[in-house]
């Protein structure tokens, strides 16, 4: 998930979706997208990068946090150096591996970007010990 991850931050450092395409390992409907869709985006977070966040430095956690399908988050975290706002300096691109048992854990099954702190809703649960999720 480490690799994968840097090999993400490298993709969009690059402006290359189609290597950030090539990492996503699930067929693009299965995740609700299409290619035109996962260009925009890839687009958007390029667009970002380069106009707001402009740093070398990313930050990698790999969170023991699930989502309801059995996903692990892996937050990604750059900082906005442009915003006083302590709310807007923080952009995350949240990548979702597995479930394991599903999908191997070398590419992603999902992703999404946005600004602000990291969501600690009913949408994630936290790994528990004797858990079955690797």
């Amino acid at each position: 998930m480490l690799k994968t991850s840097n090999e993400i931050i490298s993709s969009i450092k690059e402006n290359n979706e189609k290597k950030f395409r090539s990492l996503i390992g699930v067929d693009l409907k299965t995740i609700g997208k299409d290619e035109r869709f996962v260009e925009f985006e890839f687009n958007k977070i390029v667009e970002k990068y380069r106009k707001d966040i402009r740093t070398d430095e990313a930050s990698i956690e790999i969170t023991n946090l699930f989502n309801s399908l059995g996903q692990r988050v892996v937050d990604i975290s750059f900082s906005n150096k442009q915003s006083n706002i302590a709310a807007d300096k923080v952009w995350h691109l949240i990548l979702l591996f597995g479930p394991p048992n599903l999908f191997t854990l070398k590419k992603i099954t999902g992703y999404y970007f946005y600004q602000g702190g990291l969501p600690m809703d009913d949408e994630f649960r936290e790994l528990k010990e004797g858990d079955q999720h690797s």
